[in-house]
């Protein structure tokens, strides 16, 4: 009942027959009488139910279903469906007053999820081509917003987002690529979805660590083939000189001075004894 007062209620015409009070019918060739017709709805009739939020909704009563009241609603915006059946007694009306009470005040319209500053992550696998994978990530980000009739408790303190890439996603990616959804959840509830984009490009891995390594190499050829010598100059002091002759003659100083010094040092000893 309340999915058809859904759609029944995005047509002007019948919001407009369902608060009517009353209407009289004009004769007609085989009625030359008016004919009134009134709404039984006690909730737009003022009196003890009357709710001056409810446009309209339908009465009925069967042996099986007894009481039933179907009842559409708006305030502040928001607007309900209540849908009471099975009632034995006239409190039909007293129920349907205490279930829009609590959709007005413990609902509300509310967005779940701004895109504007949202960034996230996802982690893709992505395969080397000599064999395995590796985990990259990929910057996205989202242009949706998610609004929607929830508890006052559920807000976007305190929903929980979910970024999920979709199966099978492989470089290369363009910026601006549909990549995955955001899954955006109240524990473990689903409230909705919505569509993430890649914020950057992202190339195919070329090689594998392993495969890199290999092409790692030491002192590269020469054009004749041999091995490159390696450089014994001290390019630090742009002189040019060998490294070798400096180790040379730093040996033969030493010992120079040490030929000098020793006996001058000896000679003092026995004079200071005598």
């Amino acid at each position: 009942m309340a999915l058809i007062v859904r759609e029944a209620v995005k047509h002007p015409f019948f919001d407009q027959v369902i608060s009517t009070q009353s209407y009289e019918i004009p004769p007609t060739e085989k009625q030359p009488l008016e004919r009134p017709l009134h709404n039984d709805d006690k909730m737009i009739i003022p009196g003890r139910y009357y709710d001056s939020d409810v446009v309209g909704g339908k009465t009925g009563y069967t042996d099986e279903a007894q009481h039933t009241l179907v009842t559409y609603a708006k305030k502040n915006g928001v607007e309900l469906i209540a849908v009471v059946m099975h009632e034995p007694n006239m409190d039909h009306y007293a129920d349907t007053a205490a279930l829009l009470d609590y959709g007005f005040a413990d609902y509300r319209n509310t967005c779940l999820f701004d895109p504007n500053g949202y960034t996230g992550y996802l982690a893709i696998n992505q395969p080397y081509p000599d064999g395995g994978e590796s985990v990259v990530t990929l910057k996205v980000s989202a242009e949706d917003s998610l609004y929607g009739f929830f508890p006052n408790s559920v807000n976007s303190q305190t929903v929980t987002l979910k970024p999920e890439a979709y199966p099978d996603l492989n470089a290369p990616i363009r910026k601006g690529q549909e990549v995955g959804t955001l899954n955006i959840l109240y524990g473990d509830i689903l409230l909705g979805s919505v569509k993430l984009t890649s914020a950057e490009d992202l190339e195919p891995i070329k090689a594998s660590p392993a495969a890199a390594a290999k092409n790692i190499s030491g002192p590269q050829d020469t054009p004749s083939g041999k091995p490159a010598a390696l450089d014994t100059k001290d390019t630090s002091s742009g002189t040019g000189i060998p490294v070798l002759l400096y180790v040379f003659a730093s040996i033969f100083t030493a010992i120079l001075i040490i030929g000098f010094l020793l006996p001058k040092i000896l000679i003092r000893k026995r004079k200071h004894k005598t």
